[in-house]
């Protein structure tokens, strides 16, 4: 993109960074698609007529994520299953999912994934989900759901026809949540979870945040609901980054910072030492 080679980048807002390289600009938010996360059962649970959720798996039953946020989510509410990290596309995590095969004893037997509900339905595997997560309870990533479509900011064509194509409700919603992701200088590799609405008509954006331990023992929650937030991509946008701001402050005050330094294993505003 900074090359010329392309005119625009779509991404995965979830995977786009809160601050971009100098010289992109984000273009647009699309409508954004399902939020929640989604518990997709192995075959062996999906036939039973006993187990429908993860409330009903049996104590010491393994679930698969790659998300720290899952993990520390998912160990919270649920502490006597297991929870093992699960790698590749979705594709290959079903098939881990799928593979009975007895012959390998070091291989890891997940009796439940938890995946992204928009990424199943985008693949046209939506009919393998047994559960959706709430988010109220549960929360989801930072911008999941969205896509982004990113242009040179230089690139005033781009910019102008791009602009036609926002969502305004979906952006408001993701730049009040990225900007609570800066705040508190997230990532994915730290266990913050969100969940946001948007009320048009009441131009009222809720916007509600937790951050967990690892182990799912600790959690700091913050959730608040400002209202004179404009369906309008000036006025709105600034006043959305603010209630990000905002959430994000009073996480901090009630010990998060403290929990993301130790999934970190250094301090948020490390500084390296002096050479003497």
């Amino acid at each position: 993109l900074l090359l010329g080679e392309v005119d625009i980048a779509v991404h995965s807002m979830k995977d786009l960074p809160t601050t971009l390289e100098s010289g992109l600009s984000l273009g647009c938010v699309l409508e954004r698609g399902t939020i929640e996360d989604a518990v997709v059962l192995s075959a062996k649970h999906k036939n039973s007529s006993m187990i429908k959720s993860l409330a009903t798996l049996p104590a010491g039953s393994v679930l698969g994520t790659s998300a720290l946020r899952r993990r520390a989510v998912l160990l919270r509410n649920f502490p006597d299953l297991v929870v093992k990290d699960v790698r590749g596309n979705l594709q290959t995590r079903l098939r881990k999912l799928d593979d009975d095969d007895d012959g390998n004893k070091d291989k890891i037997k997940y009796d439940a994934l938890i995946l992204a509900r928009t990424g199943l339905q985008r693949c046209k595997l939506e009919h393998r989900i047994s559960e959706v997560l709430d988010c109220d309870k549960y929360g989801h990533a930072v911008s999941q759901g969205a896509l982004a479509v990113v242009c040179r900011s230089s690139d005033g064509l781009a910019m102008q026809l791009l602009r036609g194509l926002n969502h305004i409700p979906t952006r408001l919603r993701v730049t009040a949540e990225r900007a609570l992701l800066r705040t508190l200088e997230g990532g994915c590799k730290v266990p913050i979870a969100v969940t946001s609405a948007y009320n048009e008509s009441k131009s009222q954006l809720r916007l509600k945040g937790w951050v967990v331990s690892l182990d799912g023992k600790r959690m700091v929650e913050a959730e608040e609901t400002h209202d004179g937030v404009p369906p309008s991509l000036e006025l709105g946008l600034q006043m959305a980054d603010k209630v990000g701001v905002s959430v994000g402050e009073a996480l901090k005050k009630k010990g998060a910072e403290a929990i993301l330094i130790e999934c970190r294993g250094t301090t948020l505003n490390f500084e390296a030492p002096t050479k003497k």
